[in-house]
């Protein structure tokens, strides 16, 4: 039986220098009675520079794709937006034809410039935020283009038929 033993531990430090663990074993050979009541830990080793290089590199890639997937939903939110506002400031003004309320008419006019104006807005933030991204795959600039053209070129009309109103014929 202690032959047995110590093959045991004879096996057990082989193959923990092997693995390049250490055990303390000087306990369990001056006292064999008590090696079956003491648990053997092994003592981690510590990562080399090389490991906690990789290990923050892959981290900081793994964050970067994270943010890089917000930061396309919010390109891709940012250009519908301006599609939606484009387009509905044109409806509204067709509206204001069928409404007879002065007060309800100029409200939505208000209205129709705000969403114009909006329009461009989200729409230039989208295509700047577009062109920071390092891998445009998924995201798409034509809502914001279009949301762009329909509300700067419905705003150039307004300002070109209120200047055409305004002018003088003397």
């Amino acid at each position: 039986m202690p032959r047995l033993l110590l093959i045991l531990i004879c096996s057990l430090l082989l193959h923990s220098v092997a693995l390049g663990q250490t055990y303390c074993y000087s306990s369990l050979l001056a006292v064999p009675e008590l090696m079956n009541t003491i648990t053997v830990k092994p003592q981690l080793k510590k990562p080399t520079f090389k490991e906690r290089l990789i290990k923050k590199i892959l981290t900081h890639k793994i964050k970067k794709a994270a943010n890089d997937d917000k930061a396309k939903l919010l390109v891709n939110k940012l250009g519908i937006m301006s599609l939606v506002a484009g387009i509905a400031a044109p409806l509204l003004l067709l509206v204001l034809f069928a409404i007879g309320n002065y007060a309800v008419v100029v409200a939505l006019f208000v209205l129709a410039l705000a969403l114009m104006i909006t329009a461009i807005i989200t729409g230039l933030i989208s295509l700047s935020k577009r062109k920071k991204l390092t891998d445009k795959k998924g995201t798409h600039n034509i809502p914001a283009i279009l949301g762009i053209v329909f509300g700067g070129g419905l705003l150039l009309l307004l300002i070109l038929i209120i200047a055409s109103f305004s002018y003088n014929y003397s």
